[in-house]
């Protein structure tokens, strides 16, 4: 005789019992999880929420909400806003089987306010000054609020399209943050115009491409804090002492500029001989330097270049005497050390091109001077050199 399965004992009553309690634990997990998204209907109802005495321009606004969402697909159900105190809640968006409910004269159901927890709804509000409209998609969501003032409504028809599309963006907004679900074929995906997105796919970084473009921000450093140079020759006025007349030079010049510093180089020479006169002859001199600049750029605009530093380097004259007894003339070389202050400016433009000034003030270390003629004071004590011409700067 066979056992049967509700037998104490019976190992396939066991499996059962197991399965069963299985189950149960099962639907306690997953139910929850499923509740947290509110699906909507294929067919959804928007409730429509308003004063048991609304003003003239609101009856019209309801009739302009009614026709636009039933065109669109949805049900409409109109309630009181501020019906009597019902004595008890209940959950619209459930079975409404038990749903405490009075009919007014015209048909519609009234639910008192604290018992309204249905999903979409849409509220108008009609205060004394203001007509408030709330826009709900979820029964307990916050809702999208818009206010407005009475002595501003225009027509019924404002209030409607103004109540419609904030019913539409709280929809969109729930669909979005996936509070609620809804089928593609649904009256709210249309009415909303949401589709559901495939979750974009996350780049792929490949370790070698990291580095390549890691690299570059390296090389290019410079970029953030760039490495300017500038070149400029012109033609300008030179003298050596107190005592001769300024006659034309020539200058090449150039300079790298880090931040707020500068250093670089200058190369100047006559193009005209000073002409110094003796008691017994005159002498014509030339010069020619080679001097190592550096200093501090002075707040400019972008455009311009204000350098204030010292220059110090080789300074070298050539001194041709020349008798008033008609003897030959005779050439002596004098080099020694220049140390001067150094100041530039210069303005350029978009394609790098510019004008620049440059001079120096200084004085020769061991000036000469003419021995029968010690009142003409000694060559290089002042000696200066001011130039004007084209600069051009450029970024490496």
């Amino acid at each position: 005789m066979k056992t049967p399965l509700r037998e104490e004992g019976s190992p396939i009553a066991e499996l059962i019992r197991i399965g069963l309690t299985v189950l149960i634990a099962l639907a306690f997990v997953v139910l929850p999880r499923m509740a947290k998204s509110t699906p909507f209907d294929e067919s959804a109802t928007v409730y429509l929420l308003l004063p048991e005495a609304p003003r003239a321009p609101l009856d019209e606004a309801v009739y302009r909400i009614s026709a636009e969402l039933r065109a669109v697909g949805f049900e409409i159900e109109r309630r009181n806003l501020n019906p009597p105190k019902a004595p008890s809640s209940v959950d619209l968006g459930e079975e409404s089987e038990g749903a405490l409910e009075e009919s007014s004269p015209d048909g519609a159901t009234q639910v008192g306010f604290d018992v309204i927890r249905v999903a979409p709804r849409i509220e108008l509000d009609s205060k004394s000054e203001l007509l408030e409209i709330r826009a709900y998609s979820e029964p307990d969501a916050t809702p999208l609020v818009q206010t407005m003032r009475w002595d501003e409504v225009e027509s019924a028809e404002v209030i409607a399209i103004r109540a419609v599309e904030l019913l539409r963006a709280a929809m969109l907004q729930s669909l979005r943050d996936e509070r609620t679900r809804a089928s593609p074929s649904s009256v709210v995906v249309r009415f909303t115009g949401h589709r559901q997105q495939e979750s974009p796919l996350k780049p792929q970084v490949i370790e070698a491409a990291s580095h390549s473009t890691q690299e570059p921000s390296k090389r290019n450093g410079r970029s953030e804090r760039p490495l300017k140079w500038i070149v400029a020759t012109g033609a300008g006025i030179y003298g050596e002492g107190s005592n001769t007349t300024p006659q034309l030079s020539g200058e090449i010049l150039g300079s790298l500029l880090f931040g707020a510093f500068f250093v670089g180089a200058s190369l100047d020479g006559s193009v005209l001989p000073l002409s110094w006169s003796l008691s017994e002859g005159n002498l014509d001199v030339r010069q020619l330097s080679l001097h190592w600049r550096g200093g501090v750029r002075m707040p400019c605009p972008s455009r311009w270049e204000c350098h204030l530093g010292a220059a110090a380097g080789y300074h070298g004259l050539f001194i041709q005497s020349k008798s008033s007894a008609g003897q030959s003339a005779t050439t002596v070389r004098h080099a020694g050390l220049l140390l001067s202050g150094d100041a530039l400016i210069a303005r350029f433009w978009n394609n790098g091109l510019g004008l620049f000034s440059h001079g120096r003030v200084g004085a020769l270390l061991d000036a000469p001077s003419a021995q029968d003629d010690p009142s003409a004071g000694p060559l290089g004590r002042p000696s200066y050199n001011v130039t004007a011409g084209i600069a051009f700067r450029s970024d490496l």
